[in-house]
């Protein structure tokens, strides 16, 4: 081994018997290069300086990166579903553990998300053993008639805020006033005693629904309060569904998606410290930061209550 000269700081060496070079510095592993990739908001070009290896050496060592993914035993599980989008035609469908907020399933979409996508993820999750007991979606047209034969939770949410964009947060009208603070209780409330307010609210304001604004021909009408009348058919059609969580065990299924939403608040979190970043190395960085997430590490100790031996 001799002395080959000195450059970046460090001295480089020639080995006579394997004809290679070497300077005798530690190379970063690729688990150190990706953590401080994807937890931080450094640049190639900063990753390279830090680790004093060229930009093409960190481009490599990300591309060629795969988190260990973690391995989980199947079981009865009430799966939390939702799809968000980086753009028009990028999306990400995710199959979430109720009780522990693991990821268990996830594929990318290019297009609008459709009841093929969630049950074909459901379908991958029983090949896998897993018996799903339950979901919780936030309301695709179309999906309950699809998962008649698995209990679903409506998001209660999104159902909330579906009645806030027809009624606006501040409505003018009694009628819509009145059935605001009906909604407002949906959270307190249970299947029959909600049901009981909005059929009194119905009965009460019926002739007002029922109210129509003619054309001019005298004929043809539309109904003069629409807004109105489809958001309490929404909440009519949505009824069932929206107290699934009631027929489990206290704690085993939610009544809102809001788990997968703040994962995915999360995750836009951290693409958004690296913009520009092509399609396919988009895939790879949201694929290896949902293997390596921990909701643990980010909540604290999960309730021991929502269990998936809780089910029954």
């Amino acid at each position: 081994m001799i002395r080959k000269g000195h450059h970046n700081g460090s001295s480089y060496w020639y080995c006579k018997t394997c004809n290679r070079y070497s300077s005798g510095r530690k190379k970063p592993s690729q688990e150190a290069i990706f953590n401080r990739y994807s937890q931080g908001t450094f640049t190639i070009k900063e990753l390279s300086q830090e680790f004093n290896i060229s930009a093409s050496t960190v481009k490599r060592m990300l591309r060629n990166y795969t988190v260990t993914k973690v391995v989980h035993t199947p079981g009865k599980v009430v799966v939390q579903m939702d799809t968000t989008y980086w753009g028009r035609n990028f999306g990400l469908v995710l199959f979430m553990d109720a009780a522990t907020h693991h990821i268990l399933h996830h594929f990318f979409i290019r297009g609008k998300e459709r009841i093929e996508d969630y049950k074909q993820g459901l379908a991958y999750l029983e090949q896998l053993g897993w018996e799903v007991a339950g979901v919780v979606a936030d309301g695709l047209s179309g999906l309950k008639n699809s998962l008649i034969q698995t209990p679903y939770q409506y998001c209660q949410f999104h159902q909330a805020q579906r009645i806030r964009q027809l009624l606006t947060l501040k409505p003018r009208m009694l009628a819509a006033q009145e059935l605001q603070r009906i909604v407002s209780r949906l959270t307190q409330s249970n299947r029959s005693e909600f049901a009981h307010l909005l059929e009194d609210w119905r009965e009460r304001w019926d002739d007002f629904l029922k109210e129509k604004t003619y054309e001019e021909n005298g004929v043809n009408f539309h109904y003069t309060h629409r807004k109105l009348r489809a958001a309490y058919r929404s909440l009519k059609e949505h009824l069932e569904q929206l107290f699934t969580y009631q027929d489990f065990p206290m704690g085993v299924m939610p009544n809102t998606n809001n788990a997968v939403e703040s994962f995915n608040s999360w995750l836009k979190r951290k693409l958004q410290l690296h913009p520009g970043l092509s399609p396919a190395r988009r895939e790879t960085l949201i694929s290896n930061l949902i293997m390596a997430y921990n909701p643990i590490s980010r909540k604290g100790d999960l309730n021991p209550c929502r269990s998936i031996l809780t089910l029954r």
